[in-house]
């Protein structure tokens, strides 16, 4: 097998890994790659939006690096997730490219390092066998903390559970606050500062991401009009999976069952549409009390390239 590399090309680029990703979600028999929620999220997350925007998109996309077969097939992608040079990477592969992965690495960290300190960050499962073995050979240094993938399979329908007065609702209904939406997300990630908030032209470019669905972009309004949570569910056709990419709940409405209501009503849809299991990057209790087990976890291993 020849491995070719080749830099990312833009705007089809985009759909050629989104379908890679799908098609090769379980090809190491559980979750190893990205999900298609945050490869989405990666290029219209609302930081890529602020700033020098087309500096920052323009980073993400150069920064890529695609490797394929002599017919064309993917074998594997090197891509960062951040709109300004970290040194954090990821990889994302099928089984065939685990003989190209010292090509991949050597790519990486000759490219890819922190501009500040020469370190790279590569984010790897503990059941990634053929990674880690890679990574220590290389010198990686083991990472100081880990972060927990969880998983649910969807059984049925549930009917939330909500205080009187409060409702459902999507972002595909007339009506609806987009001040608001970007505040309640703002407040559920515990940033008191209006400034830090997402502003309403960022959230149009969310809702620009390919597979967003308004419908699926779900919020709890309160009788007094205010959001009480909200999240975003990304369904995967192929897989028949959808993820929960972002959800929070402000303080104030903590501790009240609205996260779990609008996260069940997320279930419900995306059950009605195929979807039999359900993942979230979290491995909190709040997930757990749920139905999601934390069943992987992965952490930054780090190199410093020179």
């Amino acid at each position: 097998m020849k491995a070719i590399m080749r830099p990312y090309r833009a705007p089809q680029d985009f759909f050629l890994i989104r379908d890679f990703l799908k098609t090769a979600y379980y090809s190491f028999s559980r979750p190893t790659n990205w999900g298609l929620e945050r490869w989405n999220w990666g290029r219209y997350h609302p930081s890529m939006f602020s700033g020098d925007i087309e500096a920052n998109i323009r980073h993400f996309e150069s920064s890529i690096r695609i490797w394929q077969d002599e017919k064309g097939r993917v074998l594997a992608v090197l891509n960062t997730e951040q709109p300004k040079p970290n040194g954090e990477v990821w990889i994302q592969r099928i089984p065939e490219a685990d003989k190209i992965l010292d090509e991949i690495l050597e790519t990486a960290e000759r490219e890819l390092a922190d501009p500040k300190d020469g370190i790279l960050h590569l984010d790897v499962y503990d059941h990634d066998e053929a990674l880690l073995t890679a990574v220590k050979r290389r010198g990686y240094s083991p990472p100081s903390w880990k972060g927990h993938f969880s998983e649910m399979d969807i059984t049925g329908l549930e009917t939330p559970k909500l205080e009187a007065g409060f409702r459902i609702r999507s972002m595909a209904e007339a009506g609806l606050k987009v001040e608001e939406r970007c505040r309640v997300q703002g407040l559920g990630f515990d940033h008191s500062d209006p400034a830090e908030w997402m502003r309403p032209e960022e959230y149009a470019q969310v809702r620009q991401a390919p597979d967003y669905r308004a419908e699926l972009d779900l919020i709890i309004e309160s009788p007094r009009g205010d959001y009480a949570s909200m999240c975003i569910v990304w369904y995967d056709d192929y897989n028949k999976i959808c993820f929960f990419e972002p959800v929070c709940t402000p303080p104030e409405y903590r501790k009240r069952g609205m996260g779990r209501a609008v996260i069940r009503e997320g279930l419900n849809r995306a059950y009605k549409l195929g979807a039999r299991k359900a993942y979230v990057g979290s491995g909190q209790d709040f997930y757990a009390s749920i139905g999601f087990k934390r069943l992987y976890q992965s952490g930054p291993w780090e190199k410093h390239s020179r």
